[in-house]
């Protein structure tokens, strides 16, 4: 005994007359198809996840490492002993 069922194709639904087993087949198979298409949806969900996670450590480290640098680079300057140093230079003596 056939039974109608419909199929999915490229062109849309399609009815065609299989016999219950190949049907049953037929149904198994699109259920483990739709159940590993909602896994590769929750893996990328994860991944898009992730990849925010990622985004978001970036910028903040990218802050950290300009500010580090700022501040590394003005702590350097103003320890220059020539800024707080009121002396005239060596090369001011200039006798003539």
């Amino acid at each position: 005994m056939e039974s109608e069922s419909l199929v999915m194709g490229n062109g849309g639904p399609r009815h065609k007359q299989y016999a219950p087993e190949t049907q049953k087949a037929i149904e198994s198979i699109l259920f483990i198809a739709e159940h590993i298409r909602k896994e590769d949806e929750e893996e990328e969900s994860v991944i898009e996840d992730w990849k925010y996670v990622a985004m978001v450590l970036d910028r903040l480290f990218l802050w950290i490492f300009t500010i580090a640098s700022i501040v590394g680079t003005c702590g350097i300057i103003f320890q220059a002993p020539s800024l707080y140093d009121d002396r005239i230079p060596i090369e001011g003596f200039h006798v003539a």
